[in-house]
C-alpha cells in the first residue's frame, strides 16, 4: 500500500507542478481612472482566476487623469507599444492590449476576442523591444492576488486527499474480502 500511495504522490505532484506551455505575455497600457481599463483588468483577473498558468500581464499605466505621462520611461514604452503595432500614438485609447499579433484599443464588448487572442499566441515582439531600450518589464508585471494562488492549491490538496482517500477504501475493501 505504502508503494500505491508514494506512487500517486509523485503523480499528483508532477500534475500540480508540471507546466508545459509557457504564459502568454499581455501587455496593457492604461490610464488613472479609466472605466475600460478597470473593466479589462476584471477581465484578466477572471481569466487568472480560472487558469492561473495561463497570462503574464504587464500593466503600463502611462496617463493620469489628464492624459499627462506619469514617467519619461513609461511614454518611452507607450512609443514603443504604438509603433510596434503600427499606431499612431497621438490618436491612442485606453487601454491598449497587446496580446502577439493582436492588439486592440479600448476594451471589446465581445471578451471572447481577447480570449482567442490568447490561445491563438503565437510570439512576444513587445518583451523583445523593451528589452532593447533598457527597459525592466518586470516592475510592470501585475501580481494577481495571492487568494488566486490559494484557491487553485485549495483544489489540488483537495484532488489530493480525495485520491488518497479512494486508494485507502479500496485497500481496506481488498484486505477485508481476504479474510
Amino acid at each position: 500500500m505504502k508503494k500505491y500511495l508514494l506512487l500517486l504522490f509523485i503523480l499528483v505532484v508532477i500534475f500540480i507542478g508540471s507546466n508545459v506551455y509557457a504564459k502568454v505575455p499581455v501587455y496593457m497600457v492604461t490610464r488613472e481612472g479609466c472605466p475600460a481599463c478597470e473593466t479589462a483588468l476584471k477581465y484578466f483577473k477572471k481569466v487568472n482566476r480560472n487558469n492561473s498558468e495561463l497570462i503574464d500581464l504587464y500593466v503600463f499605466e502611462v496617463f493620469n487623469s489628464k492624459w499627462e505621462t506619469n514617467s519619461e520611461e513609461l511614454k518611452t514604452v507607450y512609443d514603443l507599444i504604438y509603433e510596434s503595432i503600427g499606431a499612431d500614438p497621438n490618436l491612442a485609447q485606453t487601454p491598449t492590449i497587446v496580446i502577439g499579433n493582436y492588439n486592440v484599443q479600448g476594451f471589446p464588448k465581445d471578451e471572447s476576442i481577447v480570449y482567442d487572442a490568447i490561445n491563438d499566441y503565437e510570439e512576444d515582439k513587445i518583451e523583445a523591444l523593451l528589452l532593447e531600450n533598457n527597459i525592466d518589464i518586470s516592475k510592470y508585471k501585475y501580481e494577481f492576488k495571492s487568494l488566486d494562488i490559494l484557491y487553485v492549491t485549495g483544489i489540488s490538496i483537495i484532488f489530493f486527499c480525495g485520491i488518497v482517500g479512494l486508494v485507502i477504501i479500496g485497500n481496506n475493501k481488498k484486505n477485508n474480502s481476504q479474510m
